[in-house]
């Protein structure tokens, strides 16, 4: 599994208003818009073609095409010839549904690609293209309107676009949600306990799903991530027992021993060898 967190959407949307955007992207022929995930569900609504690639899958899309893009999925998008695709990012608030039973077992999950031939998707997707900003109060219950036809229309269509708890695509969301809390909360003592609780899943399916998606445990994952902010610490003239301390090792010297196991050399060595030299090589 790559490392998801890095690719992390930094956005200045507002999170105070109503969380609707709509954006006209305008691209040349080859990559549009690069790997990047965000919290927002977001819709793509084709003017010319090329490809979605969407957590690894390659999508081929052409004009008036609708993808949809779930909370937390990896996506870029590359186009053929260049041109024009309207992008609609929607925080998944904005469309909350209540079920019976417990909530938490579901999660609004959207088909990749809707038919291009159903009319009245082409004509939700012109008028929400259309939406300018700053919305306005006299917009926004059009467009709560608009989005729950779409929702419908979906389901009416024959898709179902909630995902239980065990799907692929959930236990993707879990993982990327756990390694977003752990960097979050690097230099601060954290259980595996509080992080299956963080993301609502019991302890013992974390650490398996974890392992599955990541091919190591939890528990080594946080260490080697530990360690690699310990390196950066250290080499910019952090004290050693302070860096040991910051990221929950249990003592300086326990510290030491994980340091040159991992590096080939214990930190003040590593430092003295590696500090003076261009830091280009830490990644």
């Amino acid at each position: 599994m790559e490392e998801y967190s890095k690719y992390k959407e930094i956005n200045d949307r507002p999170d105070n208003i109503f969380p609707f955007y709509p954006y006209k992207i305008y691209g040349k022929k080859g990559m549009c818009v690069p790997p990047h995930w965000h919290d927002e569900i977001e819709i793509l609504y084709a003017q010319t073609t090329g490809t979605l690639v969407l957590d690894g899958e390659k999508i081929r899309f052409s004009k008036n095409d609708i993808m949809l893009v779930n909370s937390k999925q990896l996506h870029s998008t590359y186009l053929d010839t260049g041109g024009l695709v309207y992008h609609i990012i929607i925080h998944p608030t904005l469309l909350h549904i209540y079920y019976s039973g417990n909530e938490k077992n579901y999660n609004l999950h959207f088909p990749a690609v809707l038919s291009k031939d159903n009319t009245d998707f082409q004509k939700i997707m012109r008028e929400l293209t259309n939406i300018s900003l700053p919305v306005t109060k006299t917009t926004q219950l059009f467009i709560m309107s608009s989005l729950f036809q779409l929702m419908f229309l979906i389901q009416k269509d024959g898709y179902n676009i909630t995902s239980e708890d065990n799907s692929p695509a959930a236990g993707s969301r879990y993982i990327k949600n756990s390694i977003t809390y752990i960097n979050k909360n690097l230099s601060r003592k954290i259980q595996v306990e509080e992080i299956a609780g963080n993301i609502g899943i019991s302890k013992a399916y974390f650490m398996r799903l974890f392992k599955s998606y990541t091919g190591e445990t939890v528990i080594s994952y946080m260490q080697n991530l530990r360690l690699e902010a310990a390196k950066t610490d250290i080499l910019n003239g952090r004290n050693i027992t302070e860096t040991a301390y910051n990221y929950d090792f249990s003592d300086p010297s326990y510290f030491c021993r994980m340091f040159k196991k991992k590096y080939g050399l214990p930190p003040l060595k590593y430092k003295n060898t590696f500090a003076h030299k261009d830091k280009s090589h830490l990644k």
